[in-house]
């Protein structure tokens, strides 16, 4: 480690925080919290195949979709150069905007995090759909 960078529990410590604050954010509707937890180039794909770049996912989150709940599990993380690959398990409940019984997903995610000064920032999301 070179001087400067920060160790690999705190590399671990700060994308778990953030990723604890993206769930609340999803929960909570916070979208100024959101584009700041999005990198400005974010891929993210859902487990249904479905592909979003940033603004995509702000509106889809805006107008489609309800969270009601976003769980992790297993979570590990490897620190990377400036970056972090975290992989867990994933339970959100959801519910369509335009309403219907909540749907529950579970999911193994594959996420890669970038350090942006102080903060982490979501670039890549992945998710494949499994049963539990």
């Amino acid at each position: 480690m070179s001087s400067g960078e920060p160790s690999d529990l705190a590399i671990h410590d700060g994308v778990v925080t953030a990723e604890a604050g993206r769930r609340r954010a999803l929960v909570a509707r916070d979208f100024g919290a959101l584009d700041r937890l999005f990198a400005p180039d974010l891929v993210h794909i859902h487990s249904t195949g479905v592909r979003h770049d940033k603004p995509a996912l702000l509106e889809h989150i805006r107008t489609t979709v309800i969270f009601l709940s976003v769980e992790r599990a297993d979570l590990s993380v490897l620190p990377l150069s400036g970056a972090a690959l975290m992989v867990g398990r994933m339970t959100n409940v959801v519910r369509l905007a335009s309403g219907g019984e909540p749907l529950t997903v579970n999911a193994h995610v594959t996420q890669l995090w970038l350090r942006d000064g102080d903060d982490w920032v979501l670039r890549n999301f992945q998710a494949t759909r499994v049963a539990l």
